[in-house]
């Protein structure tokens, strides 16, 4: 089983513009053209480092 996690900083948005934002920012940020890499900020680098140390994916445990 596979799944997405979205992550970001910032004001939660409304339930009603959940789906909105979300699908927004996967727009901005995966659904791109353009290759150069965006750098997660410090805090959410830092979420994923934990997240990864809890949850390894099937490859690392």
């Amino acid at each position: 089983m596979t799944y997405d996690l979205a992550v970001w900083e910032g004001e939660r948005p409304d339930e009603a513009n959940a789906a909105e934002t979300f699908s927004a920012l996967h727009d901005q940020y995966v659904g791109r053209d353009d290759p150069t890499p965006i750098l997660p900020t410090p805090a959410i680098r830092a979420f994923d480092v934990q997240w990864n140390r809890l949850r390894p994916t099937a490859d690392e445990s």
